[in-house]
């Protein structure tokens, strides 16, 4: 779920987000990340939720105006270190179709994606298969769609910004950039919620295929935890007011 727009002043390499001609405004401090250090330390404390390590599975940091470190959106705790980006035609041609055997070995509800992408797909596009494999040799494809789960992180201007059409997704931060003209360029990321169809079984590991679409997905953060801790979130509006 994303809206196409032309990228003239923003790059995304391997490196991370490219800046050019473009002002980040500050997002966010270190008050913020020490409250959202005590709400995760409560909620895996609860068996409530569990932020992942993906040091070993990221292909890209993070740089640029979105936040990095460890935050709670949309009531979700999540340790942002860096992004997995998926191939799309649109752009990124060295980046991975497929990104296995991402380590998990847990039980839970949901599974809670926090993604960005750029370059635009129609409405109800696949765009990426998120595959639970677990201990008993089986496994579950869940597919993410254009529009209804994934959206553009340019966002169209406004002071509304638009989220995903699907009940299991939702926009989790806004923000914006400065444009070196004075413009303002409205930003946002996503969560989804993935139900786990087979709760009581233990999933071994994660994979993600790109279904080759024109949209360049990154999932930058992910969490496991009991379902619905989504319900009646509203994003972290980080825009200078």
């Amino acid at each position: 779920m994303a809206w196409t727009k032309a990228k003239t002043t923003i790059a995304v390499a391997a490196g991370g987000f490219l800046l050019a001609g473009i002002i980040a405004m500050p997002m966010w401090s270190r008050d913020s990340q020490e409250r959202a250090q005590a709400v995760t330390d409560r909620l895996i404390r609860k068996q409530i939720a569990t932020p992942l390590a993906l040091t070993n599975n990221y292909n890209s940091g993070v740089n640029g105006p979105v936040p990095s470190g460890l935050h709670v959106f949309n009531n979700v705790p999540l340790q942002i270190d860096g992004a997995m980006y998926l191939w799309g035609s649109g752009g990124g041609a060295d980046y991975p179709k497929k990104i296995r055997d991402i380590p998990l070995s847990e039980i839970f509800e949901t599974l809670y994606l926090y993604h960005g992408s750029y370059y635009g797909s129609p409405p109800g596009t696949p765009v990426c298969d998120v595959v639970f494999r677990y201990v008993d040799d089986t496994s579950v494809t869940n597919r993410l769609f254009y529009e209804t789960d994934i959206l553009d992180w340019y966002a169209p201007g406004g002071t509304r910004v638009k989220g995903p059409s699907g009940t299991n997704s939702k926009v989790a931060w806004i923000g914006q950039l400065t444009t070196g003209n004075g413009g303002i360029q409205q930003l946002r990321l996503c969560m989804t919620a993935i139900e786990n169809p087979k709760p009581t079984v233990k999933v071994w590991s994660i994979d993600l295929y790109s279904c080759e679409s024109r949209t360049v997905l990154y999932i930058m953060a992910m969490t496991t935890g009991k379902a619905d801790l989504m319900e009646d979130a509203t994003p972290t509006d980080e825009r200078e007011r």
